[in-house]
């Protein structure tokens, strides 16, 4: 698998909360031990840490949101379970074509960055830290 593929966590992706922050860049970990994993035992071990991490870190967020009266927080929820969905199918052909997944899940995360963790999460954190 190319080195291109493997994700850098970069400190401007920082959001300013220590517990999200470490989660996101934690999550960025995990992906990367599916970027670099060959054997399918492996691959499938390494998606379901993954995805369960995922979800776990998606209830963190939302628990800190409701916790501080973010009034989009059902929004967000919504875009969670997208981004569940979405790393679901990404990873759905593991058995056939480990390739495939990795390079799914490399746009995928990337996606992630780009669109969620820097936009969606970025925007609820200011208007709950304010």
């Amino acid at each position: 698998m190319p080195e291109s593929l493997q994700l850098e966590w970069k400190p401007e992706y920082c959001l300013g909360d220590a517990l999200i922050d470490a989660q996101h860049e934690r999550l960025f970990a995990l992906a990367n031990v599916i970027l670099k994993t060959t054997d399918l035992p492996g691959l499938m071990r390494a998606n379901l840490d993954l995805a369960n991490y995922t979800r776990e870190h998606f209830i963190a967020e939302e628990n800190l949101m409701e916790a501080r009266g973010y009034s989009k927080i059902w929004e967000h929820r919504g875009l969670h379970e997208l981004w569940i969905q979405k790393l679901s199918l990404a990873s759905s052909p593991i058995a056939s074509d480990s390739e495939g997944v990795h390079i799914a899940l490399h746009k995928l995360m990337r996606g992630w960055v780009l669109q969620h963790i820097l936009v969606e999460d970025m925007n609820a954190l200011k208007k709950i830290q304010s």
